[in-house]
């Protein structure tokens, strides 16, 4: 009566894992991250890759035209490339950025 349980729950989140995997990778999204999640959190995984993403929050890369979610972005120097405010190099042309102004406070002039 036990194994049966325990084999119940194993075959379901197993299942969940597999069904959210397969709509993450049919919304574009990271198939690998909810297929992992779906093997903790069994079927509220396959409700998280249903849920649709907040607008505004995806855009296209250039390589692979696969949507990513992203976050405030500042342009690089060298490249005009968007990239994360708070990355410390570009990862398109390998130019080091300087940090935000609030990061460096050697920066900012002291009266």
């Amino acid at each position: 009566m036990l194994y049966s349980t325990y084999l119940a729950v194993v075959v379901i989140f197993g299942a969940s894992s597999v069904l959210a995997q397969q709509l993450a990778k049919r919304y574009g999204r990271d198939e690998h991250f909810y297929f992992f999640v779906g093997m903790f959190l069994g079927p509220i995984s396959v409700v998280m890759a249903l849920t649709p993403l907040p607008t505004g929050t995806t855009r296209t890369t250039e390589i692979a035209n696969k949507p990513i979610r992203f976050v405030k972005s500042k342009a690089c120097p060298e490249c005009g490339r968007e990239v994360c405010v708070k990355a410390q190099v570009c990862p398109y042309c390998l130019t080091g950025l300087e940090p935000a102004l609030w990061e460096n406070p050697m920066s900012i002039e002291q009266p």
